[in-house]
């Protein structure tokens, strides 16, 4: 059941309009207490391509803001279950570029690789992995200037291509587009 809670981020700011609390009272986990991803369509792939770059640049923003680097990935892990259109495309579009920019986030604290084991059910070798294969990566696209390979490998954790270490991979490449947004 949604809810139309006046949740701020900012000084009179709103929440972006793609992001939905849901009823408090059925969890306490903060990931299950809003819907990351929901946004409106208009059936039209071009006008929606732009605005899911425009939602990405406000992901981006909002999590500047807000402090919290991890929600923009709370975004993908959201727009993940609704597979991957042209709002998505653009979203992933404008993240790939930013995240080819800046300075590559700090690794994974251990504490929060514990909490996604508990939480998530991935073993630490996976997200290891994960976290490696997104530093590398970035690490190429950003010395060729190259953020299509980023924006192809976000495609392929959306369509299972990319399964193992996809989390964190997504989660670096997240960090690295919020870092590389202010340059």
């Amino acid at each position: 059941m949604e809810t139309d809670l006046p949740l701020t981020w900012g000084e009179g700011a709103e929440w972006p309009s793609f992001i939905h609390a849901k009823n408090l009272a059925q969890t306490d986990n903060p990931l299950e207490m809003f819907d990351f991803w929901n946004p409106e369509r208009t059936g039209q792939p071009e006008t929606d391509y732009l605005t899911g770059q425009h939602h990405c640049m406000t992901a981006i923003a909002f999590a500047q803001s807000f402090g919290g680097k991890n929600m923009v990935a709370n975004v993908i892990g959201s727009m993940y279950r609704h597979g991957l259109g042209p709002m998505e495309r653009g979203f992933i579009n404008v993240l790939a570029s930013k995240a080819t920019w800046g300075r590559l986030p700090a690794p994974i604290p251990a504490e929060m690789i514990e909490m996604t084991t508990r939480m998530c059910g991935k073993s630490e070798d996976e997200i290891r992995r994960g976290e490696a294969e997104g530093r590398e990566f970035l690490g190429v696209a950003r010395d060729c200037q190259m953020p299509d390979l980023i924006e192809d490998l976000l495609s392929d954790v959306f369509t299972g291509k990319m399964d193992y270490g996809a989390l964190s991979f997504v989660f670096v490449v997240c960090a690295a587009a919020v870092s590389g947004a202010r340059h």
